[in-house]
């Protein structure tokens, strides 16, 4: 089966804007409710599920297509959506986004921005 995506791996990254987001949640969550270890762990396990992305990360269903036609995925973990692209053989989370807050307008912004890199 070699060359099937199941015996790709890809590579994460996470745009800027996706690196800020995630800090000032660890930051939030730390400072704010007073509980750095949940900030820690609730950070981890967006970190995790993003890189559960390195293998068949195809197997989410489009949600939008960017200016340039990119197709915008995401993945759920706990109360948040990860929204992604995938290039060659690249996985970018574009945004971690808290899944109570208005996600479709910010999914519809980040379509219209391309924050990828």
């Amino acid at each position: 089966m070699s060359g099937y995506e199941s015996d790709r791996e890809y590579e994460i990254k996470f745009s800027s804007h996706a690196r800020c987001r995630l800090a000032e949640l660890k930051r939030y969550i730390a400072e704010v409710l007073g509980e750095p270890q949940a900030g820690m762990n609730t950070v981890n396990s967006l970190i995790d599920a993003a890189d559960s992305l390195r293998t068949l990360p195809r197997r989410r269903g489009v949600i939008g297509l960017t200016g340039s036609g990119l197709e915008v995925r995401s993945i759920r973990s706990g109360k948040y959506v990860i929204p992604y692209v995938i290039q060659d053989e690249t996985v970018f989370v574009l945004d971690v986004l808290y899944g109570k807050s208005d996600t479709d307008a910010k999914l519809r912004q980040i379509l219209a921005e391309e924050i990828v890199g």
